[in-house]
């Protein structure tokens, strides 16, 4: 009712600046202005949420069921299954050559420091939601919309692109024991695209199971992660039988550029800590096993990564790769049936968890931004008897299968990755700003210190555009020394300590070597965004673009912020020619 009385109120008086602007008094004028609504819509989508070990008391909460083993199977799962068992093969043969052990490196170093402040705000606020619920704590409901929006399509993107994969891997292993499935029973060419319906079948399948519980469902991915490492020390041991050394020569055959470029595709396979965070609030002991989970699920998958990346190359010549199954197929080239079908077997384990992981991400996403009233209702409807949100779940299944029907791997990772690169940078940001913030209160230290970080992405884009689209040198190195001083100006700032803050807000885990770890996360997310397409920045700008329409014509106006919000109200104008009519009175003693 409050909501209700509160939109009316805006009708009103935009009726009256009509008014106004046809020709009303200087003292209506004075009253209701348009920089008085600006202010009061600027102040609306910067207000911020407190940090909370739970939600308790703010609509429908999640059972706590998951311990460290779970949510670090969770993180290894994303991870492992789409780096090494589909884009490896995408990014070694297109982008980088054998250099695709720097790209997974380059990729890993970036992530980590990404993961380092993604661990500090698991401390902080142990709550489903990821970077949006960190977001909306840091910079503000908007931005937290923005990046809740970006990571629906991320994980939706992430869920189709390696069910795309998982359907050449299934050819692959029947292929194994000699049985050969048509192409028209799994896929249909279209012209435009083929339709994959292997994908679409995996994706509903895992939809299923994760509307049946957390808990079940998350034994199945640790049985599914705990297959997919062991296949992974079979295919090192066995593939170090047929190591070739002159396959790694040339070692860049696309030169440096090419590496980035690797690196900027294949970081979206990093993203496994990403998911950990989501489930947060289903954790037993968060503040405590979250940290763990992210930053050791991320050092496990870079050294399986480099070390099966290293050792495909070696096998098989890199411009020789298939990129819709690389690992089983090298192997087929030594005539190893039986390897091929193994490494089929953990590659389809490896990819169903990365399915089940992103579909179970965005569902908690979705949850969670419909609780805080900026999603339609539904999305936070818990089953009584699975205590999921299984329309959340449902819809997140519908959107992917979609998603892996009419898009290529290629064009699903580009879109994915992208997505996850701001959401990282997002991140690192709100952690910088955090330290040069008051603890607790929220209040900064430094006004202009949104500022100087605002300043520095945006000055470090034009200078990674300008080297990846290779621009007058001179302009490049204008921009880069606009950066350096930029970065310069933190050192000059006081920031809040770690120990200060460990002691004050009580928390487990303080992001270390602040500002250089958040400044570095946000230079490298912010270059490998760089090495993108164009094509992939305008699917962006769109996706954005329908986003920010659901937020100002529902979100903005059903937010659960709108009755606790701080921010101060325009003014209650004086209906001077209304008052000279005989209108009768409300219930507050006011003219109607």
């Amino acid at each position: 009712q409050k909501q209700r009385t509160h939109d009316i109120g805006w009708c009103v008086k935009s009726f009256f600046l009509l008014h106004l602007l046809i020709g009303g008094s200087k003292e209506e004028e004075e009253d209701i202005n348009t920089m008085e609504r600006l202010k009061e819509l600027g102040e609306r989508v910067r207000r911020r949420k407190l940090f909370r070990d739970e939600e308790g008391g703010k609509g429908a909460v999640l059972q706590r069921t998951l311990g460290v083993i779970d949510v670090t199977a969770i993180g290894l799962g994303q991870i492992i299954g789409a780096g090494i068992f589909v884009l490896t093969g995408v990014a070694a043969k297109n982008y980088a050559g054998p250099g695709i052990i720097l790209s997974y490196i380059f990729s890993g170093i970036a992530c980590v420091f990404s993961a380092l402040c993604y661990a500090e705000f698991a401390s902080r606020s142990p709550t489903t939601g990821s970077a949006y619920g960190y977001a909306y704590s840091v910079a503000g409901e908007l931005m937290a919309w923005i990046i809740g929006w970006d990571l629906t399509l991320e994980y939706a993107v992430a869920a189709a692109a390696v069910a795309r994969g998982w359907s050449g891997y299934l050819v692959a292993f029947f292929a194994g024991i000699n049985i050969t499935v048509p192409k028209a029973i799994y896929s249909i060419d279209v012209g435009f695209t083929e339709l994959d319906f292997a994908s679409a079948a995996l994706i509903m399948t895992m939809t299923i199971i994760l509307c049946m519980g957390v808990k079940d469902s998350t034994r199945f991915n640790l049985v599914l992660v705990i297959l997919t490492v062991v296949v992974i020390f079979l295919v090192v041991i066995v593939g170090s039988l047929f190591l070739d050394k002159s396959r790694w020569n040339p070692f860049l055959p696309h030169g440096v550029s090419g590496v980035f470029a690797g690196a900027s595709v294949i970081f979206f396979a990093y993203v496994g800590f990403d998911t950990a965070t989501t489930v947060a609030e289903e954790m037993k002991n968060p503040k405590r096993d979250l940290p763990i989970a992210i930053i050791g699920s991320l050092v496990i998958s870079i050294c399986l990564y480099v070390a099966v990346a290293a050792t495909l190359t070696l096998m098989v010549p890199y411009n020789e790769i298939v990129e819709e199954s690389p690992v089983a197929s090298a192997f087929a080239l030594y005539g190893m049936p039986w390897m091929e079908v193994i490494v089929s077997i953990g590659a389809s384990a490896a990819l169903i968890t990365t399915c089940f992981n992103s579909i179970l991400a965005q569902s908690r996403i979705c949850f969670a931004m419909s609780r805080d009233g900026l999603l339609f209702e539904p999305f936070s409807r818990i089953s009584e008897k699975s205590q999921t949100p299984v329309f959340s779940t449902v819809v997140t299944g519908f959107f992917a299968v979609c998603c892996a029907f009419f898009f290529t791997i290629d064009t699903l990772a580009d879109m994915v990755s992208i997505g996850t690169l701001l959401a990282f940078t997002i991140v690192c940001s709100s952690i910088l700003k955090l330290h040069y913030d008051q603890p607790g209160q929220g209040l900064p230290t430094h006004k202009k210190s949104a500022v100087y970080i605002l300043s520095l992405c945006f000055i470090w884009l034009l200078t990674s555009i300008s080297i990846t689209r290779q621009w007058p040198l001179g302009l490049t190195i204008f921009f880069g020394l606009l950066t350096a001083a930029n970065v310069a100006v933190f050192g000059f700032l006081k920031k809040t300590s770690n120990n200060q803050i460990s002691a004050e807000l009580k928390i487990n885990f303080v992001t270390p070597w602040v500002p250089f770890v958040p400044i570095a996360g946000m230079l490298s997310n912010i270059y490998l965004m760089a090495n993108l397409s164009n094509f992939t920045w305008v699917r962006l700008a769109f996706w954005l673009s329908i986003g920010l329409c659901i937020y100002f014509l529902y979100g903005i106006n059903h937010s659960k912020m709108n009755g606790q919000t701080t921010t101060k109200t325009v003014s209650r104008p004086h209906f001077i020619h209304l008052e000279e009519m005989d209108t009768p009175l409300d219930d507050d003693g006011e003219r109607r």
